[in-house]
């Protein structure tokens, strides 16, 4: 393409260099022949003179004949201009013709000359002179025609050449013209077409640019040559180059959007597996989301206690615990030999380990579980043989898991704690027999152990079925008389006439049908404990005998003399208010101070609903056929009905309750259906209205704020706990109820 340029320039400067010498030839031409005829003009003129002096000499030749002085001084002066015109004619034309006139006018001029000297010298003589003057005249007459043949010659051939330095300026202005004017339009023409080959190369590599700019990196560069076609060749280089670097760029973009995704969902992972606080709730999730990455379900993940004494096997159905010391072992033997993600063949973890649903002619493959350099468990997957595993969607869950063994390990340890806790809660909702572990229950406990050390009288007051009896014997068995004697004495089952005696005893005959002694139950109590069951239901005449004895530990048997000391702690129970019965003047007010040294008052099962479920799971058990069998537990709705029972008859009611539905289902799980007619007779009748009943809750659940509220003297931690709810429940309540603490007045 240089070349082509370069050539091209050159043409054109040398078209421009041959015009512009042209022009100045023809122009110098064109003055030359415009001097040549200044020079004719010049002649023309000379002759024109030449023949007026010659005209007037021959009018004086012919006139006077006389001595020729002007005449000679004339043709003198007249010779002088021919000379002058015979070198004018000489420069103005080099023929021939003129030179070879110029040469007999000059020969001519001399012989003139001559014949004039001779004229001068012999003028004496009048005749010869008027001969010579005569051949004079011709001569100069001759002389005369001759140079006017010659400047006609001459005239006629300035004239020709005149006409043609006449063309040649026009042709000259013609050509000035066309190389002043047409040029620049060739010029711009060729400089036109030049730059489009130029330029069209441009434009094309342009277009070419644009449409790699647009995105069409397959886009190629062609028709090009010489150094275009280089370039071109270069570009479409350059763009293979991209494209495949657009290619792998693109592939990268890919498999970087891919790692973001993947990071995304990582960091998204690790933060709501972070939210989790239960193993349950970790497991769930863990079985959900990995499951969607890995397109599998037959997941699990095993995880060891701290002590590696149970194994929790986490899958999609719930949470196994394994505390079989073979199967824990097994699990051990197969994950201490894995370093890192592991493919195991089928069958090398086996059920419970792995859920009996999972193929079984499925690879395994195997993550283990570290934290602190330690194995604590593993995630094992089944893949079927139709969707083997993907390696690098393992080692994604592999990285998950590393960051999530913590977040793992912690709710290990809560759930370990909560299963403690649990224990210690289902060790205490049993208390020496009792069951129940609502706040009131648990003050009721710490009660029973602040007094059962002492030999205090007691005096339980509660509602029939609320468990008086069975507080009694806790106090007796956590006291120092656990050994000794605990004698029940139901004062109501005894009339007033034998009631004394069965207390007190009596002698041998002291009544009609005594035929021997009898010893009392205080008696039999000594060193132990005697509980009075019912104490509202004594005789006054029983009552008097019953003070003396809680004043001095002694009394005399009916009929007898001897007085009698024993060394017994007294428990009482009734079910009436006997505050109320002192006043109304069935109950001596004395016995009745006596008596309520240390009251405890059993709340009823209504108070205590959250020991309903505990209750009724206790006497299920306790009532199953086969001892060995484990509970099948309550359907929602059935445990929803004893929820919403009022329990006249407490916690005697609900087991009878209970013992009715583990007949009629036969073992297995309690439904509505099983429960006793009268139970749900009673709930369906409130029910009617929802919203009555449901408005009846919520002022029930308001009154129940307020009075622990004000027995806590608002003390809301305090009151939280015996509610058995969260201080955050609380405040919840609270503040749905419109709860405040009363002013001070």
């Amino acid at each position: 393409m240089k070349k082509k340029i370069f050539i091209t320039l050159g043409v054109y400067s040398l078209i421009s260099l041959l015009g512009g010498i042209y022009i100045i030839i023809s122009i110098e031409s064109s003055t030359s022949k415009l001097h040549n005829l200044i020079r004719l003009y010049q002649v023309e003129t000379q002759r024109r003179l030449l023949l007026i002096n010659l005209k007037n000499v021959q009018s004086d030749l012919n006139l006077r004949r006389t001595i020729h002085a002007r005449s000679v001084d004339a043709i003198v002066a007249n010779v002088e201009s021919l000379e002058n015109m015979s070198d004018i004619c000489f420069q103005c034309h080099h023929s021939e013709q003129v030179a070879n006139r110029l040469v007999k006018l000059g020969s001519g001029i001399e012989e003139y000359k001559d014949l004039i000297s001779r004229v001068l010298t012999i003028s004496a003589n009048r005749e010869r002179l008027l001969e010579e003057d005569e051949r004079a005249y011709q001569t100069a007459q001759r002389l005369f025609e001759e140079v006017d043949d010659m400047v006609h010659i001459a005239a006629a051939k300035l004239s020709q050449k005149t006409e043609r330095s006449i063309n040649d300026i026009s042709r000259a202005k013609l050509l000035l013209f066309l190389v002043v004017g047409i040029t620049p339009f060739l010029a711009a023409v060729f400089g036109y077409f030049f730059m489009s080959g130029l330029t069209r190369p441009v434009k094309v590599l342009l277009e070419a640019i644009h449409q790699i700019e647009s995105g069409r990196l397959d886009y190629r560069v062609t028709g090009l040559k010489d150094e275009f076609g280089e370039v071109a060749a270069s570009f479409n280089d350059m763009a293979a180059r991209m494209q495949k670097d657009a290619s792998r760029i693109e592939a990268k973009t890919l498999e970087l959007q891919h790692a973001h995704r993947e990071l995304s969902t990582f960091c998204e992972l690790l933060k709501k597996i972070g939210v989790q606080q239960s193993l349950d709730g970790v497991g769930a999730f863990l079985m959900t989301e990995l499951g969607s990455i890995l397109k599998s379900s037959f997941m699990t993940l095993c995880v060891y206690s701290s002590d590696r004494s149970t194994l929790f096997v986490l899958a999609a159905g719930g949470t196994i615990v394994i505390n079989k010391p073979d199967l824990i072992q097994t699990a051990s033997d197969v994950l201490d030999t894995i370093h890192g993600v592991a493919v195991l063949p089928a069958g090398a973890l086996k059920p419970p380990l792995l859920s009996e649903k999972f193929p079984l002619n499925g690879q395994q493959a195997v993550i283990p579980l570290r934290l602190q350099g330690s194995i604590d468990g593993a995630f094992v997957v089944v893949c079927p043989p139709e969707n083997p595993c993907d390696k690098t969607k393992l080692d994604l869950v592999a990285l998950i898991l590393e960051q999530a063994a913590g977040t793992i390990k912690r709710a290990v340890l809560q759930e370990e704690k909560i299963r403690a806790l649990e224990g210690r809660m289902e060790s205490q909702s049993e208390y020496v027999g009792i069951i129940g572990k609502d706040p009131k229950m648990q003050t009721i406990y710490r009660l029973i152990e602040d007094i059962a050390h002492t030999d205090a009288t007691v005096l339980i007051q509660g509602e029939t079925g609320t468990g008086k009896e069975m507080v009694a014997r806790a106090i007796c068995r956590q006291s120092p008389r656990r050994d000794k004697p605990f004698v029940v004495i139901n004062c109501s089952a005894y009339p007033a006439t034998l009631l004394e005696s069965e207390l007190f005893g009596h002698e041998k005959g002291a009544f009609t049908g005594a035929i021997r002694q009898k010893i009392g139950r205080f008696e039999q109590a000594d060193g132990g404990t005697v509980f009075l069951d019912e104490i509202g239901e004594i005789p006054f005449p029983a009552q008097i005998k019953l003070l003396r004895v809680l004043q001095t530990q002694k009394f005399e048997r009916i009929g007898g003399e001897q007085t009698v000391s024993v060394n017994v702690r007294i428990l009482a129970a009734t079910n009436r208010d006997l505050l109320r019965e002192v006043k109304a003047g069935n109950f001596r007010e004395d016995l009745y101070y006596r008596l309520n040294v240390i009251p405890v008052l059993l709340p009823p099962l209504r108070d205590r609903r959250n020991d309903v479920p505990l209750l009724a799971q206790f006497f299920q058990r306790k009532f199953l056929p086969e001892k060995n069998r484990e509970a099948a537990g309550f359907g929602s709705a059935a445990m929803r009905r004893l929820l919403d029972y009022h329990w006249p008859g407490n916690v005697r009611e609900l087991e009878n309750t209970i013992e009715h539905a583990v007949v009629l289902s036969k073992g297995d799980r309690i439904e509505v259906s099983h429960l006793p007619a009268t139970l749900l007779n009673d709930i369906l009748v409130p029910s009617q209205s929802t919203t009555g009943n449901a408005q009846t809750i919520e002022e029930s659940e308001k009154k129940l704020l307020k009075d622990v509220l004000n027995e806590c003297n608002w003390n809301k931690s305090l009151a939280a706990q015996r509610l058995g709810i969260g201080r955050s429940t609380l405040y919840d309540k609270l503040k749905r109820y419109q709860l405040e603490k009363p002013g001070v007045l």
